[in-house]
């Protein structure tokens, strides 16, 4: 027997129409075709007026109508047993945990205190570090500002004729001068 030729679709039972659209056929019996039929359509987000079974409300039992092969079942499967069993050993160790504070409080005290003081020393080492942090920045700036004013008296240097004042000179009242330019007069 000559081997079967595939569909313009290339997918095996899959059809295209004209209108760019594609059927889709599987040969079985009548009952069972009907429970694939609105489980796709289900799917699909078909109205359920378009279904053979009106009684389906959810998409459980559209899927219980028609299931899911085996393969993504036995899939499912392993991975909902293994949540399970972490979700089984969290609750032993849970349970085991709220055991033990309730037999040795005094344990959780002392767990309690070392931690709060393990966090203080962390915040006082941060704090050190902080400040030493603060300190070399001060430094260097102060290193970089004496540095530029040594830089400026290098370009400034006019050599022997360079004027110092002196730093005891006060003045005793405003200058007339700069008594006008603020615009007020001392009295």
């Amino acid at each position: 027997m000559p081997p079967r030729r595939r569909s313009a679709s290339g997918c095996r039972g899959v059809w295209a129409r004209s209108s760019g659209r594609f059927d889709a056929e599987i040969r079985s019996g009548a009952h069972e075709a009907a429970r694939a039929y609105d489980a796709v359509a289900w799917r699909l987000g078909c109205s359920r007026r378009t279904m053979n079974f009106h009684a389906v409300w959810t998409r459980e039992q559209a899927e219980q109508l028609a299931p899911p092969s085996p393969v993504i079942t036995r899939e499912q499967h392993r991975r909902q047993r293994e949540l399970d069993q972490r979700l089984l050993i969290a609750e032993h160790d849970e349970a085991l945990r709220l055991e033990w504070v309730r037999q040795f409080p005094e344990d959780v005290a002392a767990m309690e205190a070392f931690y709060a003081e393990k966090e203080a020393a962390k915040a006082t080492t941060k704090a050190k570090k902080k400040a030493s942090r603060d300190k070399r920045r001060t430094e260097s700036t102060a290193r970089a500002e004496k540095a530029g004013r040594k830089e400026e008296e290098k370009k400034n240097d006019a050599g022997p004729s360079t004027i110092v004042l002196s730093s005891s000179f006060e003045w005793t009242s405003t200058p007339p001068l700069l008594q006008l330019r603020l615009g007020f007069r001392v009295g």
